[in-house]
């Protein structure tokens, strides 16, 4: 709890300084600028934090809970899980960008309206992240859980989904819906429940997934 606590506090802060910063850039040339960086820092402090997590998960699910376990699989492992989750950001664009190209194709061709070309647009999202995305969920898991390298992190996770896909699929709905729920909310609760409750449960029981699923 207290480390998903302190990474929303630590990025509730970030996000008010570049929005402070944002204010002050006056071309688009920086704003791009900023947004780059602002983006490389956060995923820099999240894969740092998530790393910890994981290890932090793992001592608990063994009953070997020691606070240290957080910093030392942070420290162990964050440069590698930074470019899982770049990896991660990379295909997730690629597949926004193709689903906005053929919905919007699909939309001329078929002369839909926009509502309906929009419906298309999200199907086809939920299909490129339920089946290629859905396949990299556990890459930082492997590599944090098992000490692999980057592309046998997501070799790992390719063969957990495969073997458990219709399990792991109904938890990501899962928790799609409660977020969706969850939005419902003021923001401020959200973010609370979201690091006290949602985020350790969704860390230990991702963990014992892995640690499981690999046999």
């Amino acid at each position: 709890i207290i480390p998903s606590l302190a990474l929303l506090l630590l990025m509730i802060a970030f996000s008010n300084i570049s929005v402070k910063v944002n204010y002050l850039l006056n071309n688009t040339i920086l704003i791009t600028s900023w947004l780059v960086f602002f983006v490389l820092v956060s995923l820099l402090i999240i894969s740092y934090f998530l790393s910890g997590l994981v290890s932090l998960s793992k001592s608990i699910i063994e009953r070997k809970f020691k606070i240290m376990v957080f910093f030392k699989g942070a420290n162990k492992y964050w440069i590698k899980n930074f470019l899982i989750l770049i990896v991660i950001l990379i295909i997730f664009n690629i597949i926004n960008v193709i689903s906005y190209a053929v919905a919007f194709s699909i939309g001329r061709l078929l002369n839909l309206s926009t509502q309906s070309a929009t419906l298309v647009f999200f199907t086809l999202m939920f299909l490129g992240i339920a089946t290629i995305l859905l396949l990299l969920a556990f890459s930082s898991f492997s590599l944090v859980l098992f000490n692999l390298s980057i592309k046998e992190s997501i070799k790992s996770s390719f063969k957990i989904v495969g073997k458990n896909y219709p399990y792991i699929l109904s938890i990501f709905i899962l928790l799609f819906i409660i977020n969706e729920l969850l939005s419902l909310l003021n923001s401020i609760l959200q973010d609370i429940i979201k690091s006290v409750l949602i985020v350790p449960y969704i860390m230990l029981l991702f963990t014992r997934i892995v640690l499981t699923g690999k046999n």
